[in-house]
């Protein structure tokens, strides 16, 4: 049985796992005190599940493939905006190690979707 639904993508799931830790980890001080660091890290970590979702409801290659691209931007910007946080000693050594791996993979899996919906040539249905 194929994905029927966007959920059911472990892309996305890999995505959504992501977001609830970035939230988690930003959600007391020190971070939680500096208002945009916490609203662009979270509309960064927000964004790659949204747009593995709108792609996937597009029923079409290439336009799967160009919000996975979006995601995949998404994805580069959250690590930023992780890296600003261990800097400023907002997140724990570890804390920016296990979501920077998690963003990796999530990136992982959509590149390699990417190819995937690449070398299909026929349209979703």
């Amino acid at each position: 049985m194929g994905v029927r639904r966007y959920q059911d993508l472990v892309i996305w799931q890999l995505a959504e796992e992501l977001r609830r830790k970035v939230d988690a980890a930003i959600a007391n001080p020190p971070a939680s005190r500096d208002l945009r660091f916490c609203d662009q890290t979270r509309r960064a970590a927000a964004s790659p599940a949204a747009n593995i979702a709108e792609g996937f409801v597009r029923f079409s290659h290439p336009e799967m493939n160009k919000f996975l691209g979006y995601a995949r931007g998404s994805l580069a910007e959250l690590h930023s905006h992780l890296n600003e946080g261990l800097e400023r000693g907002y997140l724990t050594t570890k804390q920016h190690a296990d979501l920077t791996r998690l963003a990796a993979r999530t990136a992982i899996g959509a590149g390699r979707l990417q190819a995937h919906s690449r070398r299909t040539k026929t349209p979703r249905t």
